[in-house]
C-alpha cells in the first residue's frame, strides 16, 4: 500500500519534496516488472495499491502531522500489507512512527538510512524535518528505543558532535557513510535486523535520499559529498525487506525540482519497486 505526503514545510533549507509523490508515482508508472539481478517479477505478487495522498496543510504541522498518524493508522488496522509512505520532508517519520505503534501492540525496531542524525530538539523552537528521531525516542512512550534502531549513512561534515553524542547515549548503532564503504553487508545487515528485531513486534525502515551521495541524488534538500552509491543503497533494501518482521517503510526528502535528469526521483521509485520485490522474494520463501 502506497501513501504520499506532499508536505514539506518544515524543510531547513531548500524545499520542493512536496512534488515527489507525484513525480515518483510518474517514474513507477515507466519502469518495468523485471529486475535481472534479483530475477524478480513483480507481475508475479508485487501489486502496489495507492492510497492517494494525505490531505496536508502547508500552513499547519501538527494538524498535518495528526493527519498522517492518522491516515497510517488506519491503512496498518485495515490492510494486510506492509505500508509505502512517500514524502515530503523527513518530519514526517515521526507522525508515520507514531500512527504505526497505534495500529499495534509492543515496540517497533528501525532501521535509518540518513545523512544526519536527526535527533535535534527543535529548529528556532518549531519542530522541523531534522528532529523525527528525538520525537520517537523521547515522546512515544519509550516504544521506539535507541537498543532497537540503527542510523545507516551518516556524513562527514554535516553533523554536530552534540547530536552524535545523544545517539550514543541513547544506544543507536551508527554506520557512517565511511564504515559502511568498509564493511561487509552481510555483516552490517546482521546487526542491523539483529537489533531490530530484539524484543519488538515490528521493524520500520526511514529512508533519507540524502543518504545517497549526491552524484546518485542530487535533487534532495541537502546533497551528500561521499555518501553511499545507489547500488548501496538498493542492495540493503533488497536484503532488509526480506526480514519477515518488516511493517513498512518511508522515503522522504525527494526534490524533483532540485533534480537533475530525473536520477534522484528514478532511485525513489526504484527503490520502491526492490522493496517490493524484497517483500514478494520473502512471501515465496515462508
Amino acid at each position: 500500500m502506497l501513501l504520499g505526503v506532499p508536505f514539506d514545510a518544515t524543510t531547513m533549507g531548500r524545499s520542493g519534496s512536496r512534488h515527489a509523490p507525484t513525480a515518483v508515482r510518474t517514474a513507477l508508472a515507466g519502469l518495468l516488472s523485471y529486475h535481472a539481478g534479483f530475477d524478480s517479477d513483480l507481475r508475479q505478487g508485487g501489486t502496489l495499491a495507492d492510497a492517494g495522498d494525505v490531505d496536508a496543510l502547508q500552513t499547519d504541522v501538527e494538524e498535518t502531522w495528526r493527519r498522517i498518524s492518522e491516515a497510517t493508522t488506519a491503512l496498518m488496522s485495515t490492510v494486510d500489507a506492509p505500508l509505502i509512505v512517500l514524502g515530503g520532508d523527513n518530519s514526517l517519520t515521526f507522525p508515520v512512527l507514531r500512527g504505526a505503534l497505534a495500529a499495534r501492540t509492543g515496540r517497533l525496531g528501525v532501521v535509518h538510512f540518513d545523512a544526519h542524525f536527526d535527533v535535534r530538539a527543535s529548529h528556532h523552537g518549531e519542530p522541523a524535518s531534522g528532529v523525527p528521531f528525538r520525537r520517537a525516542l523521547e515522546d512515544l512512550d519509550g516504544r521506539i528505543s535507541g537498543r532497537n534502531m540503527t542510523q545507516i549513512g551518516i556524513a562527514g561534515w554535516e553533523n554536530t558532535k552534540a547530536a552524535a553524542d545523544y545517539v550514543a547515549q541513547q544506544g543507536i548503532r551508527v554506520y557512517s557513510a565511511r564504515e559502511v564503504q568498509t564493511t561487509p553487508m552481510d555483516t552490517l545487515v546482521e546487526e542491523a535486523v539483529s537489533r531490530a528485531v530484539d524484543g519488538t513486534d515490528g521493524v520500520w525502515i526511514s529512508i533519507d535520499i540524502d543518504a545517497v551521495d549526491g552524484a546518485f541524488a542530487p535533487g534532495t534538500n541537502c546533497p551528500t559529498v561521499g555518501g553511499l552509491t545507489s547500488h548501496q543503497l538498493l542492495e540493503l533494501v533488497w536484503r532488509l525487506s526480506q526480514v519477515p518482521q518488516v511493517i513498512g517503510l518511508d522515503l522522504s526528502e525527494v526534490s524533483p525540482p532540485l533534480d537533475r535528469d530525473g536520477l534522484t526521483v528514478q532511485l525513489a521509485a526504484a527503490t520502491i519497486l526492490t522493496f517490493l520485490a524484497g517483500q514478494a522474494k520473502a512471501r515465496t520463501t515462508t
